[in-house]
């Protein structure tokens, strides 16, 4: 019986602190620049004023603006649709996308991970 592997990568670059968003928003730069613009925009000029601290709770949390963005682009690729549909379905994982340091350090990951290196 062969033991189990098992490793722990910390998003984005497993050395900074981060989330999944931080590396769909690299992605969305190499196919998305256009929408990663306008949804920044958009959530950059959203009048907090007239939101409640409670409609904020999640907004101000550490990775809350940059899943915001994300989930307006993805609203705009996959309406009424989870982020995880729009990845699967749109272009957010390509070939530019793959090349990017964060995706390489994930990708070199698992397959040390599958394959026993480390």
């Amino acid at each position: 019986m062969s033991n189990p592997r098992f490793g722990v990568f910390i998003l984005p670059d497993n050395q900074n602190q981060g989330t999944l968003e931080s590396i769909l928003i690299e992605c969305a730069e190499t196919k998305y620049s256009d929408l990663l613009k306008s949804a920044t925009k958009y959530i950059e000029e959203i009048d907090q004023t007239k939101l409640t601290t409670k409609d904020l709770k999640d907004f101000h949390k550490p990775a809350g603006r940059n899943k915001a963005i994300i989930s307006t682009i993805s609203s705009i690729l996959k309406p009424g649709k989870a982020i995880q549909v729009s990845i699967q379905d749109n272009k957010w994982i390509n070939e530019e996308s793959v090349r990017l340091h964060s995706m390489t350090l994930i990708k070199d990951f698992i397959n040390d991970l599958i394959n026993g290196n480390n």
